[in-house]
């Protein structure tokens, strides 16, 4: 059978369910590990992705580790956010107990939870997705940043459409 595998970083459309009730509730953003980095992986790079691997047999056999062109703390992502609106954000740093509990509280399975207190933990001294140029040699472009990203869904943090 074929395969291809397709092994994305975290998404960025996750900041919108971590921040998106805060910031449209204020400016400032209250999460765990405000020095904690990733490099979050636009959704509309990972469908591109996606669909060159459906039609493209260039990536069958291949295992492909797909993240956004730079590495991002917590706190620059926000203030990535902020700018795309065009107001200040500030990041205010929470212990990871309070944060658990706040997510337990908005829904969040345990399990869920518990996994991911212990992957940002596991990898404040050390991004655990660094950068890749996968995107870019699949697509032959690079891939969007985090700004981009904060650009495209502003509407969706409360700024203009």
């Amino acid at each position: 059978m074929e395969w291809v595998s397709l092994r994305p970083s975290s998404f960025a459309l996750n900041a919108l369910t971590a921040w998106g009730g805060q910031i449209l509730a204020g400016d400032e953003v209250r999460y765990v590990y405000a020095d904690f980095e990733e490099s979050p992986l636009h959704e509309r790079d990972l469908a591109e992705v996606l669909v060159k691997a459906l039609l493209d047999g260039d990536l069958l056999g291949r295992r492909l580790d797909l993240t956004g062109p730079e590495s991002l703390s917590h706190r620059e992502m926000v203030q990535q956010i902020g700018t795309a609106l065009g107001r200040p954000l500030r990041f205010h740093e929470i212990p990871a107990p309070i944060a658990a509990k706040g997510m337990l509280a908005g829904g969040l399975p345990e399990p869920f939870v518990t996994a991911m207190m212990a992957r940002y933990a596991a990898h404040l001294a050390r991004p655990q997705f660094p950068p890749t140029a996968e995107v870019e040699k699949i697509l032959g472009r690079p891939a969007r940043t985090f700004a981009e990203w904060a650009a495209d869904h502003a509407a969706d943090f409360g700024g203009a459409r």
